[in-house]
C-alpha cells in the first residue's frame, strides 16, 4: 500500500471534495485538515476559482491512516514520517516495522515508569509514618527513593527537622 497521496487525475470525471465534504466524511474539523496540510501530513488540494480547496477522494483513506496511527501513539512528526518521510518506493510493511519499534521502546519505558509508580503509591497507602521525613527515611534504606540518602547525618538535619518538640501543633513538619 502506498502511503503517498495518488496524485491528480487529468480527468475531470474524478470526484473532487470541498474541505467541509472531506471534514464531515473524516469526523474532523476544517481546521484539523488545514493544519494537517501545513505540517505536509496532507498534500495541497487543488485550488479551485476562488482559491477553494479541492481534494480527490483519496484523501480520505489518507486520512483514516493518519487516525490509525494517532490512535497507536505516534505524534504528528511521526505521522509525518510514516506518510513523507520514507522514499516513495519504501513499502507500508516495512513503514511500519520501522516507527512501531521505536514507539514499542518509548512505550515499554512509560509502562515501566507507570509500575514503579503504582507499585510506590500501594506502598505510601499503607505508610503508617507520624512524620513526612520518616517516610523518606524508610524509602531511602529501601533504595525506593529517587531522591538519594545523604551521606552523613548532619545533611539529613538540614533537609528534614526530626526534632518533634519544636511542633506547635498548627504547623505541618516533616
Amino acid at each position: 500500500m502506498n502511503l503517498k497521496s495518488r496524485g491528480k487525475g487529468t480527468s475531470r470525471e474524478k470526484e473532487e471534495l470541498t474541505i467541509g465534504e472531506v471534514a464531515r466524511r473524516a469526523g474532523m474539523r476544517t481546521s484539523a485538515l488545514r493544519y494537517y496540510e501545513s505540517m505536509g501530513l496532507l498534500p495541497p488540494p487543488r485550488r479551485a476559482s476562488g482559491g477553494h480547496r479541492r481534494y480527490d477522494t483519496s484523501v480520505l483513506e489518507l486520512l483514516a491512516i493518519l487516525r490509525m496511527a494517532q490512535q497507536a501513539g505516534f505524534t504528528l512528526a511521526e505521522m509525518h514520517l510514516l506518510v513523507a518521510g520514507f522514499d516513495a518506493s519504501t513499502p507500508a510493511s516495512e513503514r511500519w516495522q520501522q516507527l512501531a519499534q521505536t514507539k514499542l521502546k518509548e512505550i515499554e519505558a512509560i509502562i515501566a515508569h507507570a509500575q514503579q509508580t503504582k507499585r510506590m503509591l500501594e506502598r505510601l497507602s499503607q505508610c503508617d509514618c507520624l512524620h513526612l521525613g520518616e517516610c523518606l527515611h524508610e524509602y531511602q534504606r529501601e533504595g525506593l527513593s529517587p531522591v538519594p540518602s545523604p551521606s552523613n547525618e548532619s545533611e539529613q538535619g538540614t533537609l528534614f527537622s526530626q526534632n518533634t518538640s519544636e511542633c506547635d501543633g498548627n504547623q505541618s513538619h516533616f
